[in-house]
């Protein structure tokens, strides 16, 4: 490798790598609120810290595209303001030159923003699910302690926590039974989990049976048992509500590419299909082109000394966050996604030509 390509180099990685950390620290500060809600619900220690690692995928592709803009904007600025572009190109080494190991890098971010997006965010999602369900699987008070005090579901749930995981007391559960409309309510004066079961002293049932004649009051059913033992698992699958859908979002990218050859299509499935190819295909092509614009702004705004520079950066990252923000948020047809899409694209790639052609003949 070039001692010039070795230098560039340095310099724009060791930017690039200080910012995407520091960026994804800042991002994690977002998820404080759900880290501490499942600290909240005893969650064990190692599947909060799966469950941070889970979420760093999320956080990469904005994080890779901010970060390539910054590196690329200080790193031409740097050289242009020390005058060392001006230093280069008295040397015989043109701007293209320059730029290469730069665009060479940024199409390898490219890349891995690419299989970032399409491919280990959507795992990343379903593997969070799976990790939540297997463990209020398997221990349901974890699953009672995030219900406690609300209708959840199937479910009416309260009580007090003794130990976190291993025991509660004064545990209260009302059922509604759909067969007459009515509810059943349990009651246990301490609960506690122990291989795979859950044990519960001083318990009671309250149920009923319905009257065929209306102007009768139903017929009320009260058992009290010292002891009862249930599955944890049977019990677990009987409360947890199912949180998760197979919509496109959560799938692998050949599996959407399937959907368009499946007979039992509808316009719909097409239509998210086509929607959710534009959410992975185009996020990298945006960062490519903002990290390309970085490279010319830095050099206008080392060169020219000028703030147009620093307006036209901040106007082009402000477009580019709210066009993403727009068509992740709002549900639009798929020519109104491709074009908000496109935008970020072509505005980028467009200044950056321009500024390219200025430089190269010595205006600015």
């Amino acid at each position: 490798m070039p001692i010039l390509w070795r230098y560039v180099l340095k310099n724009f990685l060791s930017t690039f790598f200080l910012c995407i950390i520091s960026l994804i620290l800042i991002l994690l500060i977002t998820k404080v609120q759900e880290i501490a809600y499942l600290v909240s619900l005893y969650f064990p220690w190692h599947t909060i810290a799966i469950f941070i690692l889970y979420q760093i995928p999320y956080m990469l592709p904005i994080a890779i595209s901010t970060s390539g803009l910054i590196a690329s904007i200080l790193l031409c600025y740097k050289l242009s303001e020390n005058h060392g572009i001006t230093t280069f190109c008295t040397c015989g080494v043109s701007i293209k030159t320059l730029i290469t190991p730069i665009l060479l890098t940024l199409s390898l971010l490219t890349i891995i923003h690419f299989i970032i997006t399409a491919e280990v965010t959507p795992r990343c999602r379903l593997y969070t699910h799976n990790l939540i369900h297997k463990t209020i699987t398997i221990n349901p008070l974890i699953f009672m302690k995030r219900a406690g005090g609300a209708t959840h579901g199937k479910c009416y749930i309260d009580m007090q926590m003794v130990r976190p995981r291993k025991e509660a007391k004064d545990l209260i559960i009302a059922v509604k039974n759909h067969f007459n409309n009515r509810l059943n309510l349990m009651i246990a004066k301490q609960c506690t989990v122990e291989n795979q079961l859950m044990i519960g002293e001083n318990v009671t049932f309250i149920s009923n049976i319905a009257q065929n004649n209306p102007n009768l009051y139903d017929h009320l059913i009260i058992e009290n048992q010292e002891t009862m033992t249930a599955s944890v698992t049977a019990l677990a699958s009987f409360m947890q509500q199912p949180t998760y859908s197979h919509n496109v979002k959560h799938l692998p990218l050949r599996n959407i590419f399937s959907i368009f050859a499946d007979p039992m299509r509808t316009f719909n499935n097409i239509k998210e299909a086509k929607c959710e190819l534009c959410h992975r295909f185009f996020p990298p092509c945006i960062t490519f082109s903002s990290i390309f614009s970085g490279l010319f702004l830095g050099i206008y705004i080392g060169k020219s000394g000028k703030k147009t520079g620093i307006y036209w950066t901040i106007f082009l990252s402000l477009c580019t966050l709210l066009c993403m923000l727009i068509t992740k948020s709002v549900q639009f047809s798929f020519y109104t996604v491709l074009l908000l899409y496109l935008f970020p694209i072509a505005i980028p790639v467009s200044i950056s030509c321009w500024l390219y052609k200025k430089i190269a003949k010595g205006i600015v």
